[in-house]
């Protein structure tokens, strides 16, 4: 008896290691749908954005809603100068699981100039000399579904400033991550990220506690990166604060 019992129970052991071994082979794999090398020649970009070329189709545009802004206010009078800003959005993979779950990849670059000297009313970002102050920012997400509700993943960014004339200096630097929104488990949740900066540039990837984000155009939820600086006039001493928006609605 106790013979055919060790053999049941070899035989049992032996039917839950398939089972597991089959439960195993049955995983939900990622297959990549769509591919395209990411843009990153500035010039290329720059004409996308000038030019209003997206990746983002107009009907997708009603859900998905890239927003730029850019201010610079005098410090002493608030008074605001002349900005100007461009975007472009590049999809560059799109990747689906064997049970229809898909997930699609942008990287939106956004161009800000700032003009506090010279002719305020000129804004060629490329070539004009009279542009005080220039900035970039590249943010990088995903758009998926859970449980029929369309989200959003934060997965870093990177940006830069420059300076075009000689007379203007820039200091206070930083930058946000923003993944601020609702979470469809955890509900509402604020989990920016803030970074001072000692040099004109940075990249960061997001941290792996960011929450995936419900899409939506709620002005309180910012998803996506700011910029901020201090720019000063040598020859004046007056000063500005420059504030750039790169973020998804």
């Amino acid at each position: 008896m106790k013979k055919f019992l060790t053999f049941g129970t070899i035989v049992v052991s032996l039917l839950s290691f398939n089972n597991i071994v089959n439960a195993e082979e049955s995983t939900n794999d990622i297959h990549t749908t769509y591919e395209q090398k990411e843009i990153t020649n500035e010039e290329i970009l720059l004409e996308r954005a000038q030019n209003n070329i997206s990746d983002i189709s107009e009907k997708e545009e009603e859900k998905i809603l890239p927003i730029n802004d850019a201010t610079i206010v005098n410090e002493e009078t608030g008074e605001e100068e002349n900005t100007e800003t461009y975007v472009t959005t590049q999809k560059v993979q799109e990747t689906q699981t064997d049970d229809g779950s898909q997930t699609d990849s942008y990287v939106t670059t956004v161009f800000a100039t700032a003009a506090v000297s010279g002719d305020a009313s000129r804004s060629d970002y490329a070539n004009d000399a009279s542009i005080s102050v220039k900035a970039s920012s590249t943010f990088y997400w995903d758009k998926s579904t859970v449980r029929g509700v369309p989200v959003y993943k934060h997965k870093g960014a990177k940006g830069s400033w420059k300076i075009s004339d000689s007379n203007i200096t820039i200091s206070n630097r930083s930058y946000t991550l923003n993944n601020a929104g609702m979470n469809p488990d955890k509900g509402l949740v604020s989990e920016s990220k803030r970074y001072e900066l000692s040099s004109n540039s940075f990249s960061k990837a997001a941290p792996s506690t960011f929450s995936t984000i419900i899409a939506s155009k709620a002005k309180s939820w910012v998803f996506g990166v700011t910029m901020d600086c201090k720019v000063k006039e040598v020859s004046s001493g007056d000063t500005w604060n420059f504030h750039f928006v790169n973020k998804i609605k």
